[in-house]
């Protein structure tokens, strides 16, 4: 076999091999982007619970009892 030859094997693998893992590829990038996001939102969920749990207890006030409203009678 010449060179010519060996790189025409060769390339020819490589593109059998590309049109086969390209798919698999994809779907690893996009799944790890989707992961990346949804970590993201847990944590802003996480801080708008924190923060929101901090902002009533700071400024919310102290429970009173109950009175009941008789002066409609």
């Amino acid at each position: 076999m010449d060179l010519n030859s060996i790189f025409y094997v060769v390339s020819l693998l490589v593109f059998v091999a590309y049109g086969l893992y390209a798919p698999r590829i994809q779907v690893w990038f996009a799944l790890n982007e989707i992961g990346r996001g949804l970590t993201r939102l847990k944590v802003m969920k996480d801080r708008a619970r924190k923060e929101t749990i901090d902002y009533l207890m700071s400024t919310g006030k102290a429970p009173v009892p109950r009175l009941h409203n008789n002066h409609a009678r």
